[in-house]
């Protein structure tokens, strides 16, 4: 009896050894299984914020709210990456490269890619925009070379004989396009797009010059910029001509008459004129320059020439026997249409 009692006890010792020994290493599979799971959901987790972070951090660069490069904490959720934004354009057009880290428990997650700047959108991407139904009479070019000449239309749209649109249709409505030209598509039905509205407080609180001449109206023949991105606050009826050298903006509140030639000095010059009123270009004026912004009707291309630049205008006046070259800087260089202070990307 004494025997088997005792070969009963070691039995059970033996069995308790190999129990807790089991138990032992499914405890410890299921750790590691625990971790691995962890790991696998914070790589996951890492990734979607690193998606959100990059697509957040390139709208706000085409906003322009930073310059380059630079580091910034992009929130997602409830977690913060931190983004490194450095210009990718002379490696690929219209680009930017994001290298990105962020901290989940003890690990350190790094992310890098190229993406696309992103842009909000506007009409000032197009050579011609207007907000309303437009006809586009007869003999005329946007862009060269089936390029730099789209055209956007908030309504339907009427193309007359004889125009050669270098580029894409769109319209909010259909497009009647009869003999003319395009070299791009025709788009009916767009999603429009949202005509911005300037506060001309905004603009005379950074201006370096005020004009205000209510009895004669404001001249304005060239100007040199000289602070770059500056701004010339103009109060009343006002007439621009002349050369334009530097980077700046003329703001009127008030209606605007081209009454003569305008050019830049340079090819690295640019303009910027938004006007809260109507805008009429005199014939004859040959040419003239800038991203011109028209709260009013845009009145008399008939004859003249935007050498470079682009028309943004609430309401577009049937004009013949005009051509307009896209000045596409504002698209190719992040930041520039907010440093132009241009309607729907500044303040």
């Amino acid at each position: 009896m004494r025997k088997r009692r005792g070969s009963a006890i070691l039995y059970v010792m033996v069995m308790l050894v190999i129990m807790t020994g089991v138990t032992l290493t499914y405890s410890a599979l299921g750790n590691a299984a625990w971790t691995i799971q962890t790991r696998r959901e914070q790589a996951v987790t890492a990734t979607l914020a690193f998606d959100g972070a990059t697509l957040k951090a390139a709208y706000d660069a085409g906003l322009g709210k930073y310059s380059y490069p630079s580091t910034q904490s992009v929130t997602v959720g409830n977690y913060t990456c931190s983004v490194i934004v450095s210009d990718n354009s002379t490696n690929l057009g219209h680009s930017l490269s994001m290298s990105s880290t962020l901290s989940l428990g003890s690990r350190t997650y790094s992310d890098t890619r190229v993406t696309a700047l992103k842009m909000p959108v506007s009409m000032f991407f197009y050579a011609l925009a207007s907000n309303t139904a437009a006809t586009v009479g007869d003999h005329n070019t946007l862009g060269a070379a089936s390029a730099n000449g789209d055209l956007y239309c908030g309504g339907n749209v009427t193309l007359g004989a004889h125009n050669t649109i270098n580029g894409d249709v769109e319209s909010t409505g259909t497009i009647a396009q009869g003999s003319a030209t395009v070299t791009g598509s025709q788009l009916t039905s767009v999603v429009p797009i949202s005509f911005p509205v300037p506060n001309p407080s905004d603009y005379s609180s950074f201006s370096i010059l005020n004009l205000l001449n209510i009895l004669f109206g404001n001249h304005i023949s060239g100007q040199a910029f000289l602070i770059p991105y500056s701004v010339v606050f103009c109060q009343g009826a006002t007439t621009i001509n002349g050369t334009f050298t530097g980077k700046g903006i003329i703001f009127v509140q008030g209606d605007v008459t081209v009454n003569g030639t305008m050019t830049y000095g340079s090819a690295n010059d640019e303009l910027a004129v938004i006007v809260t009123g109507n805008v009429t270009v005199q014939n004859p004026t040959a040419s003239f320059v800038g991203y011109w912004y028209c709260g009013g009707t845009f009145t008399g291309l008939d004859n003249s020439s935007l050498s470079r630049g682009s028309i943004a205008t609430n309401v577009l006046a049937d004009s013949d026997h005009f051509s307009i070259n896209y000045d596409p800087t504002i698209w190719n260089t992040p930041g520039e249409a907010n440093r132009m202070k241009l309607p729907g990307f500044w303040p």
